[in-house]
């Protein structure tokens, strides 16, 4: 098909089909709830059925591969639709946030003035700036509990729909680290605890009903599957550090038979399925080489590279341009590759280096690309909606809302950290995943359409509250603030 082709089959999904399937669901709000757990379930999935890229670049292992048309951004171009005309005085068509967010890929986008290849960068720049289509959407979408249940359920089935695939590609298919239908395993371990922490958190609410909480735990628990079977250790130790925080929180807030018997059970079903996974587990760790840095371990080799890239230029050397800039036959930074690997006593020819990787920190990439104003954009965006999800735990505590924002601010500390190792959270499912939470907590510190919080009743002081109390007020919180999210507002 060649781009003229796909020029025009994109523009008819995105400005024809989508449109007219919103103008039809409109009125139908289950219709609406059942798009919106499509198109989060079809993001997860090959790419092969889901999209296809005009001016493709298929073997560049940038932020993109070309310009993307998807079928969940047109199945989200219909849902704005959809929500704009069910109440178009109530529809925020920038929400929260959002002109934050567009400052950053404006910021990133500075850079395109040292790119080697421009089109690139605005490759980059088309990308990230259609994927809020899911921040508008899900901020609109946000009204009351089934709403955030909905979204819920769409994260549970595509957790489950992965942990099948994995099993099969382990069990059945023989594959030793499982990465699902993603392109490398470390991406499905960081997509996956980024779905199943909020999940567990959710669970473990009182207000969130027993068969509700079943499902959730058992998406919880085939995230973890999935997790093992990626031998992805950083990610296996977030995911048994964010579990056991969200557990611990959740027994803070107040002992019930629920969170006792989960926490009963997550402990005795992890130890269960690490142990039958232990020799594959216990040769991952062993056999891992990277304890010898520099000789043996890549990522000091890519910050290397970034390192360089950044203290060559403020701006950075081209937004979606490291795979250019480090590699032959630019004349500089493929050096810093051949340097270290004579230093492990190997030496390629010079025509090996026509195609380097890229670094894995998510930081040093910014930094590298994007520079100083990148890294400024990416912090203040990232800065203010934390804010919001801490606020949120204090306004929303025992609620089942609460408990979705505690669980998703263990999720983005572990994320945020993580990120120093990986850079996944720019890839489709994940960035995807990231606004959506993003969106939906702009929704519930801002908006003030939200219907009754229910809150749990307890004789007991809630000893969770406290802490966070506590800590917002060391963090610049007035005491009027504190006393009144304390108080169940």
């Amino acid at each position: 098909m060649g781009d003229l082709v796909k020029i025009a089959v994109g523009l008819s999904a995105y400005l024809l089909i989508g449109p007219l399937l919103g103008v039809m669901m409109a009125r139908a709000s289950w219709l609406q709830r059942a798009v919106f757990v499509l198109a989060i379930f079809l993001i997860a999935i090959p790419a092969d059925y889901t999209t296809f890229y005009v001016h493709s670049i298929e073997t560049y292992r940038g932020h993109t591969k070309g310009f993307q048309v998807t079928v969940y951004d047109m199945l989200l171009i219909a849902l704005l639709v959809a929500l704009y005309l069910r109440d178009p005085k109530r529809f925020r068509f920038v929400p929260p946030g959002l002109l934050l967010y567009v400052l950053f890929c404006l910021l990133c986008t500075v850079s395109i003035v040292n790119s080697v290849n421009q089109l690139y960068t605005i490759m980059s720049l088309y990308q990230f700036l259609k994927a809020p289509l899911i921040y508008v959407v899900a901020y609109n979408f946000l009204e009351e509990e089934k709403d955030l249940d909905t979204v819920l359920t769409a994260f549970a089935l595509s957790l489950i729909m992965q942990a099948l695939v994995g099993l099969k590609m382990r069990y059945l298919d023989g594959y030793y680290q499982i990465r699902g239908w993603f392109d490398h395993q470390n991406s499905m371990a960081m997509w996956t605890y980024n779905l199943a922490l909020p999940l567990l958190a959710v669970a473990l609410s009182n207000r969130c009903k027993p068969w509700r909480s079943l499902f959730y735990l058992s998406a919880f628990g085939a995230g973890g599957v999935l997790i093992i079977l990626s031998l992805s250790r950083a990610s296996l130790a977030v995911f048994a550090v964010g579990s056991a925080l969200i557990l611990g929180g959740s027994l803070l807030a107040g002992l019930t038979w629920k969170r006792i018997g989960v926490a009963a059970l997550a402990t005795v079903g992890g130890i269960a399925a690490i142990s039958m996974a232990a020799d594959t587990i216990f040769e991952r760790f062993t056999g891992a080489r990277d304890y010898d840095a520099p000789k043996y371990d890549f990522r000091w080799a890519l910050n290397q590279v970034s390192k360089e890239m950044f203290q060559d230029t403020i701006i950075g050397v081209g937004w979606n341009n490291f795979n250019l800039a480090n590699s032959q036959p630019q004349p500089k930074y493929w050096k810093i590759y051949q340097r270290w690997d004579k230093m492990r006593g190997g030496a390629p020819e010079e025509g090996h280096y026509r195609a380097n990787a890229c670094t894995e920190s998510l930081y040093w990439l910014i930094l590298a690309e994007n520079g100083v104003p990148g890294m400024l954009g990416f912090i203040l965006f990232t800065g203010l909606t934390f804010w919001w999800i801490l606020r949120n735990v204090r306004r929303y505590h025992l609620s089942i809302f609460g408990f979705f924002q505690y669980g998703l601010l263990i999720t983005l500390m572990m994320t945020y950290l993580h990120s120093q190792l990986e850079r996944v959270l720019f890839q489709t499912a994940p960035l995807y995943t990231w606004l959506c939470y993003l969106a939906m907590s702009a929704k519930l510190a801002r908006d003030k359409v939200m219907k009754e919080v229910y809150v749990e009743n307890s004789r007991h002081r809630n000893l969770l509250v406290n802490l966070l109390n506590a800590g917002a007020t060391l963090l610049g919180g007035s005491r009027t603030a504190a006393a009144k999210s304390s108080s169940g507002t």
